[in-house]
């Protein structure tokens, strides 16, 4: 979002981050990331803002281009749409055409953490289905 809003004093801009953090997520911001999920509300990533930000997507390619050159099965055509499915300048203009900015929003920067509790949740869904719940609650 661009909406900026100014304040008179320090403590108005607190206040104000602090209703809306609660209005947003239904936690309070002094809970300092001792956060519970809520029913349609957001909920905080753990973002992994490491040291390996030094490289940029170019220097990668290039190492991944040189490095690893690989025979592949498959016809030019799929190779290509494997290409641009996976093609990270495209995906940031895609993104930046939505606005997102993605200084703020680090994609693919997620914390372990997050990214274990997320493969859990997936598990666990994968055991429901292939037992065969069909009820919305086991879901």
């Amino acid at each position: 979002s661009k909406k900026i809003d100014e304040f008179d004093d320090e403590t108005d801009a607190i206040n104000t981050f602090q209703e809306l953090f609660l209005d947003k997520t239904g936690n309070e911001w002094k809970n300092g990331g001792k956060y519970k999920k809520i029913a349609k509300k957001y909920y905080p990533l753990e973002i992994d803002y490491g040291q390996h930000n030094n490289i940029n997507n170019d220097q990668i390619q290039k190492i991944l281009e040189n490095n690893y050159k690989i025979q592949s099965n498959l016809s030019p055509s799929v190779q290509d749409l494997i290409r641009l499915i996976f093609n990270v300048e495209t995906m940031k203009k895609t993104l930046l055409s939505f606005d997102i900015d993605l200084t703020k929003m680090p994609l693919g920067k997620l914390s372990k953490n997050q990214l274990n509790k997320a493969y859990q949740i997936l598990t666990q869904l994968q055991i429901l289905i292939s037992n065969g719940s069909s009820t919305k609650t086991s879901i």
